[in-house]
């Protein structure tokens, strides 16, 4: 590394203590581990929505987060609270309000936000090829064609989803976010994630 330190400890430094972030890293200690949510595989990945739940005891992770990893990665393998995501979140929110603390200059979060793509690209998946209306900024997902199940006033929405079923937006020109955490595995765009951001947008009329 350039800066000669481990990844988690260069994370600590400029990212979680700037922003306040305390429950946030590649492993959860000894003494906060009574805190992690059990984590949960659908009864079937190509129907979300039907009954049923089986617990993972080894995923993401041997063990989950409860042992260190030989490889810490910067895009993906942390465990987070809602309070910390939310926190995160915050940061990079690009309409900056007094005492409000962020990490990134607002013209470096506009570009991280922007789609970088050239006309004609999506993202796309080895399990799911391209996905239409999908750009990439840096670091996640620009969203340039909402599909059926989104808010027609979700165009130019930053987001991203985790392994664990995560799923966070950041709409930059509605000054607009919002987050799931669900701990269902693959569960990031599922059904009910959409449901919660068409409530959300209808709740402020955007």
């Amino acid at each position: 590394l350039i800066s000669g330190k481990a990844l988690n400890e260069v994370f600590r430094e400029r990212i979680y203590e700037p922003l306040g972030l305390r429950d946030t890293g590649f492993i959860v200690p000894a003494d906060q581990q009574h805190r992690l949510a059990g984590y949960y595989a659908g009864a079937d990945a190509l129907q979300p929505m039907k009954p049923g739940l089986t617990p993972l005891r080894n995923l993401p992770m041997l063990q989950g987060h409860l042992t260190g990893t030989a490889r810490q990665s910067g895009g993906g393998g942390l465990v987070t609270s809602l309070a910390d995501m939310v926190a995160l979140m915050r940061g990079l929110m690009p309409a900056v309000q007094p005492g409000h603390v962020t990490v990134l200059k607002p013209a470096t979060i506009a570009l991280m936000m922007d789609n970088h793509l050239a006309a004609g690209l999506n993202i796309g998946f080895a399990t799911t090829g391209d996905i239409p209306g999908r750009g990439f900024g840096l670091g996640g997902c620009v969203t340039l064609q909402p599909t059926r199940a989104e808010p027609a006033g979700s165009t130019s929405e930053f987001q991203w989803g985790g392994l664990a079923g995560t799923h966070w937006w950041i709409n930059p020109k509605q000054n607009l976010a919002g987050l799931t955490m669900t701990q269902r595995h693959m569960g990031f765009w599922n059904p009910f994630a959409f449901d919660f951001k068409q409530r959300v947008y209808a709740a402020v009329g955007a």
